[in-house]
């Protein structure tokens, strides 16, 4: 991103549009990076498509730069758990 030669991947685990959703001085300057630094990765990886197409919609970040990965989760063991009983 400045001059280097190697990839730049930028991992993306927020919505940044809801993030930083303000006029505060912190939310101005994360929103101006977003815009002119993603733009030069190689490759962006949101943890959900809400993220990705937020990134394109909003920060107009090229599609093809962007590839989702999605946390791991075992929705199985989630819905066997939800079935037990709790005890107090």
């Amino acid at each position: 991103m400045f001059g280097r030669k190697s990839k730049t991947l930028i991992s993306e685990r927020i919505t940044p549009s809801q993030e930083y959703k303000t006029n505060s001085t912190k939310d101005m300057i994360s929103k101006f990076l977003i815009k002119n630094l993603y733009p030069n990765a190689d490759l962006i990886i949101p943890n959900s498509r809400g993220i990705k197409a937020n990134l394109i919609e909003d920060f107009n970040i090229e599609p093809k730069k962007i590839r989702v990965i999605h946390n791991p989760i075992n929705l199985n063991k989630i819905y066997s758990l939800s079935e037990e009983t709790v005890a107090f």
